[in-house]
C-alpha cells in the first residue's frame, strides 16, 4: 500500500503454508503425530488391521490439523481486513477533518480579502473614472458643463454594461461548484460532499473547484456593489443634468433677451447716428448753399456771405475785367504757355444791416464765390452740358477762374488751362423744388458749394428799405504772369445749367489744405492682420475701422489721425492686438508705440503714410491710399502737409481807400483802379434764409479734450486725475516699470484691483456681493457709521473675471441678486463665498481658464477673507 494509518502501519495481511511450532513439550497422547512413533495399545488385532487403524487415525489426525490451520489462516486473514478497512475509515477521517478545516480557513482568508475591497469599490470606482476623464471636445450641440455631465454619464453606462457582462461570467463561475451560491453553503455542507470522495487526489479537485467558485462568488458580489453605485452617481447625473439644463435654458433665455436688445439698442443707435449724420449733412449743404435770385443768373454775380451782389455796372465791369484777362492770356499763349493772368477784386464792403453776427467782419468781406456766362471761360463746341450733367460728366474749357485770399482781400485769377490746369469742370442740373418753389444745384458731397436760384421776390424784405454801398471792387491793368511753382492748382468750380437760361460758370472758395472727406474701403483685417505694420509694405487700414469714418469730414490731417486710431482700437483690434500700453494711448487718439529695434531718433510711434503722395490736395482721407508703418520703413510719404505758395506776391494791402490814394507811379508799382466809380450805387445786401443752426456737438465717438497736467498730489479723487492714470506716461513717456495689471484669477481687495483694471475685459466681482457685505456689518456693527461701511466694502475680497463671464454666470449680477439672496449671502459668508464661486466656475472653465488654477483662486479668497476678519 502506497499510504500508511496513523500508527504507521499498512493493514496488510500476510499467510503462509507450514507446520506450526509448538515450543513447549510434545504432548504424549494416543496418538504421537508427528512424532513418528506407532500406536501403542489400545489395538490389537493383525499388524495389517493395526496399521490401517493407524494410517487412518494418521489421516484423521492431518485433516484435523490442516483444517485447524485453515480456521487460523482465514481467522487471521479477517483480522487482517478489518484492521486494513478500519485504518482506511480512520484515514479518510482525517482528510475530511483537513479539507473542512483548510476550508474554513480559505473562507475566513477570502471573506476579509473582499470585505477590504468591497469598503474601496467608490475610491476604485473614482481611479477608475479619472482614467478616462479626458473627454473628447464638445461638438457645440450643448452647452460645455452639460457637456461634461452627458459625457461622464456615457462612460459610467459604458462601466456598467462592461461591469454587468462580467457579473453574468462570474455567477456561472460561482455556481460550477454545486449549481448553487457558495456564499450561501454552510460548513457542514462542504463536508457532506468531502465525505463523498474516496481518494486524496479527489480531495484536492473538490477543494480547488469550491475555492474558484467561492472567489468568482466573492467577485460577483464585487461586481454588483459596483454596479449599484455606478447606477446611483449615473442617476445622480442624469438629475443633475435636468436640473442644470433649466439653469442653461433660463440662462440662455436671458442672453438671448439680451442680445435682443443689445441688437435693438445698436439699431436704435445705428438709427440716431444715421439720422444725426444726415441733419449733420443737411446742414452742412444747408451751411454751404448760396441763395441767388434769378435775376442773376442773367449776367455775372459776386456771392459773399452777405448775399450776391447784382448791379449792371458790376456785370459789365466782371465781364469785362474777365474778357481782358482772357484776352491777354491768349495774346501771349503763342509765346508762353502754362500761364495765369491775375485780375483781383477786393471785398471791402461791409453792411451793419446784416445780421449775420456768428461771422467776423472780415469773414463777411471775403468772396465765396463768383459767376459768369459759361461762354466766356472758352467753353467748347458741340458739348451737351445737360447730357454731361445727367451722367456726373464735365465739359471741356479752355480757361478757368480761381479764388484766392490775401489778408481781408480776394484775388480773382484767371487761368488758361493745359499741363498744370486740368480743362475738365464739372457740369450741374439745377433740379426745380416744388416745395420751396427754387432751383436747386446739389454737388456730389455734403461739402460742395449748392447753389439755390429764388425768385426775384424771395429775397426781398418790403419792410427794410436796401441799403447801397460802395462796392470795394477793384481792378489792375491785365497782365500774365507764369504760374509760380509750388502753389495750389486746385480750383473749385462747376457749370450750372438752368433750364430756358444760358449756361453759368461759378467758381468758389477752395477749402484750406488739410480739410476732405473720408473715403475709400480699406482692407478687411484678418487675423495678425497688426504683424504686417512691422514689415516693408505695412499694414493696410482695416475695413472694420473704415466703416465708422467713411464721410465724416475733417478739418486737419492730425484730427484725421486721432479718430482713425480710436476706431482702429475699437473696431479692428482684438484682444491681445495691442499691449496694455498702446490700448490706453489708441483709447486716447494716440499712435501705439512701435518696437524698439524699429525707432528712429525721436519717432517711436507707428506713422500713417500716404503710398505716393502726401500731398493733401485732392481725397486726402482716401483710405486706400493710405497704410500703417513703423518709423524704421521706408515706404510710404508721411503727411506733413506744407503751405502753398501764393499764385500772386502783393507788395501793399489792397483796399478801397489805399486804391483811392494811389497814383500812376513810374516806379513800376501797380495801379489799382475801381471797378465801378465811386459814388455809383449798388443793390444792398440779401439775407441768406434762416438755416438752424449747426449742432454743437457732431455724433460719433466723443473726443477727450487735452486737460491740464494735475499739479496738486496726492489727488483728491480718482476721476479728478482726469484721463491720466498713476504710472503711466505722458505724450512720448513710457511707462514706470513697476506698472502692474490685473490678470484674470487675480483675487484681493477690490479696490486694488479696480485700480490695476482699466479696460482691459476683465471686471472686478465682490465675493460676497457688496449689498450682502453691508447686511452683514449693519447686523454684527449696529454703531458702525455709512463712510466706515463703505471703505471697508471697497476693500473687501475680489477676484478678476472676464466682462462676459461676470454678466452671464455670477449670480449677484445684475437683478440676480434679489433681496433674499442678500440676506441667505450675509447670515453665512462662508457658504456665500463658495455658492457665488460654483456660480462662476462654469464660465470660467468655459473660458479656457484652468480648473486646478480657479480653485487655487477660490482659495485665496477663503484665505483673505479670514485675514480681514470677514470669516473664521
Amino acid at each position: 500500500m502506497d499510504k500508511l494509518f496513523p500508527d504507521r502501519t499498512t493493514g496488510d495481511v500476510v499467510i503462509r503454508d507450514g507446520t506450526v511450532e509448538t515450543q513447549g513439550p510434545r504432548d504424549a497422547g494416543f496418538f504421537d503425530i508427528g512424532g513418528g512413533s506407532g500406536f501403542s495399545g489400545g489395538f490389537g488385532g493383525s499388524s495389517r488391521k493395526r496399521a490401517k487403524k493407524r494410517a487412518k487415525a494418521r489421516a484423521a489426525a492431518i485433516a484435523k490439523r490442516r483444517a485447524e490451520q485453515q480456521a487460523a489462516a482465514e481467522a487471521a486473514r479477517q483480522a487482517q481486513l478489518a484492521a486494513q478497512a478500519a485504518a482506511q475509515a480512520a484515514a479518510h477521517q482525517q482528510w475530511v477533518q483537513h479539507f473542512a478545516q483548510t476550508q474554513q480557513a480559505t473562507r475566513a482568508t477570502i471573506d476579509r480579502h473582499y470585505a477590504a475591497n468591497l469598503g474601496n469599490v467608490g475610491q476604485t470606482l473614482k481611479a477608475e473614472l479619472e482614467a478616462v476623464r479626458k473627454y473628447p471636445a464638445n461638438d457645440g450641440s450643448e452647452r460645455w458643463q452639460l457637456h461634461l455631465i452627458t459625457r461622464e454619464r456615457q462612460v459610467i453606462e459604458e462601466m456598467i454594461a462592461a461591469k454587468a457582462a462580467e457579473l453574468q461570467r462570474k455567477n456561472q463561475l460561482a455556481r460550477a461548484f454545486d449549481g448553487q451560491d457558495p456564499l450561501q453553503h454552510s460548513p457542514q455542507d462542504y463536508a457532506e460532499r468531502l465525505a463523498q470522495q474516496s481518494s486524496s487526489q479527489s480531495f484536492q479537485q473538490l477543494h480547488q473547484a469550491w475555492e474558484a467558485a467561492y472567489i468568482a462568488a466573492q467577485e460577483a458580489q464585487l461586481l454588483s456593489e459596483a454596479i449599484r453605485q455606478l447606477t446611483e452617481r449615473s442617476n445622480a447625473l442624469a438629475a443633475r443634468h435636468a436640473e442644470q439644463k433649466v439653469v442653461w435654458k433660463a440662462r440662455e433665455e436671458e442672453w438671448e433677451r439680451q442680445r435682443q436688445y443689445k441688437e435693438l439698442r445698436e439699431a436704435r443707435v445705428r438709427f440716431k447716428q444715421l439720422a444725426d449724420e444726415n441733419l449733420r449733412l443737411k446742414r452742412i449743404r444747408e451751411a454751404n448753399s448760396l441763395t441767388m435770385p434769378m435775376a442773376a443768373t442773367a449776367a455775372g454775380s459776386l456771392l459773399t456771405w452777405d448775399g450776391v451782389r447784382v448791379a449792371e455796372g458790376v456785370v459789365s465791369a466782371i465781364e469785362r475785367a474777365v474778357g481782358d484777362s482772357i484776352r491777354e492770356i491768349a495774346r501771349v499763349a503763342a509765346i508762353r504757355t502754362g500761364q495765369a493772368l491775375g485780375t483781383f477784386v477786393t471785398a471791402a464792403t461791409y453792411s451793419t444791416a446784416l445780421g449775420n453776427g456768428e461771422l467776423m467782419p472780415e469773414q463777411r468781406r471775403l468772396l465765396q464765390g463768383i459767376g459768369i456766362p459759361a461762354e466766356g471761360i472758352g467753353l467748347r463746341a458741340g458739348q451737351d452740358l445737360q447730357a454731361l450733367a445727367e451722367r456726373g460728366g464735365m465739359a471741356e474749357v479752355d480757361y478757368r477762374v480761381r479764388l484766392e485770399a490775401h489778408g481781408n482781400s480776394t484775388a480773382i485769377i484767371v487761368a488758361s488751362t493745359g499741363d498744370e490746369i486740368s480743362s475738365r469742370v464739372p457740369v450741374r442740373n439745377a433740379v426745380f423744388d416744388p416745395l420751396t418753389n427754387t432751383y436747386r444745384a446739389e454737388g456730389q458731397a455734403a461739402t460742395d458749394r449748392d447753389l439755390v436760384f429764388t425768385a426775384d421776390s424771395a429775397l426781398a424784405d418790403p419792410l427794410k428799405p436796401q441799403v447801397q454801398t460802395a462796392s470795394g471792387l477793384l481792378s489792375s491793368e491785365p497782365q500774365a504772369l507764369a504760374i509760380p511753382a509750388g502753389v495750389d492748382t486746385r480750383i473749385n468750380d462747376c457749370i450750372v445749367c438752368i433750364p430756358g437760361r444760358a449756361p453759368l460758370y461759378f467758381s468758389f472758395d477752395v477749402p484750406p489744405a488739410g480739410a476732405g472727406v473720408v473715403g475709400g474701403g480699406g482692407q478687411v483685417a484678418a487675423p495678425g492682420w497688426w504683424d504686417a505694420s512691422t514689415r516693408a509694405s505695412g499694414a493696410a487700414i482695416p475695413a472694420q475701422a473704415a466703416d465708422t469714418l467713411r464721410g465724416r469730414e475733417f478739418a486737419s490731417f492730425a484730427g484725421f489721425e486721432q479718430a482713425l486710431w480710436r476706431s482702429i482700437g475699437e473696431e479692428a483690434a482684438p484682444g491681445g492686438t495691442f499691449s496694455e500700453i498702446n490700448q490706453r494711448r489708441i483709447a486716447n487718439g494716440l499712435a501705439p508705440y512701435a518696437p524698439k529695434s524699429t525707432w528712429v531718433g525721436e519717432r517711436r510711434e507707428f506713422e500713417v503714410r500716404y503710398s505716393q503722395s502726401a500731398a493733401l490736395g485732392n481725397a486726402p482721407y482716401d483710405l486706400d491710399r493710405l497704410s500703417l508703418h513703423s518709423p524704421a520703413s521706408a515706404f510710404g510719404v508721411r503727411a506733413q502737409p506744407q503751405p502753398f505758395a501764393p499764385w500772386l506776391q502783393l507788395g501793399e494791402p489792397i483796399s478801397l481807400e489805399a486804391a483811392k490814394s494811389l497814383a500812376h507811379s513810374s516806379g513800376g508799382r501797380r495801379t489799382w483802379t475801381p471797378l465801378v466809380p465811386p459814388g455809383s450805387e449798388l443793390l444792398g445786401p440779401t439775407d441768406l434764409p434762416p438755416v438752424p443752426p449747426l449742432p454743437g456737438t457732431i455724433p460719433g465717438a466723443e473726443l477727450d479734450p487735452y486737460r491740464p497736467q494735475i499739479e496738486t498730489l496726492p489727488g483728491l479723487d480718482e476721476e479728478e486725475t482726469g484721463s491720466r492714470l498713476p504710472g503711466y506716461g505722458e505724450g512720448n513717456d513710457l511707462p514706470s516699470p513697476g506698472l502692474v495689471f490685473s490678470e484674470p484669477l487675480d483675487v484681493g481687495p477690490a479696490d486694488q484691483l479696480q485700480r490695476d483694471s482699466n479696460g482691459d475685459g476683465l471686471d472686478i466681482d465682490h465675493i460676497v456681493s457688496k449689498k450682502a457685505l453691508q447686511l452683514y456689518l449693519s447686523r454684527a456693527f449696529p454703531n458702525m457709521t455709512g463712510p466706515d461701511i463703505k471703505a471697508a466694502i471697497s476693500k473687501a475680497p475680489g477676484i478678476a473675471i472676464p466682462s462676459e463671464v461676470h454678466r452671464k454666470f455670477s449670480e449677484t449680477y445684475g437683478g440676480r441678486n434679489t433681496k433674499e439672496k442678500q440676506n441667505a449671502d450675509a447670515l453665512d459668508l462662508k457658504s456665500a463665498i463658495d455658492r457665488n464661486f460654483d456660480a462662476i466656475k462654469p464660465g470660467l472653465i468655459e473660458h479656457g481658464l484652468e480648473e486646478s488654477k480657479i480653485e487655487q483662486a477660490r482659495q485665496k479668497i477663503h484665505d483673505l477673507q479670514r485675514q480681514q476678519g470677514w470669516i473664521k
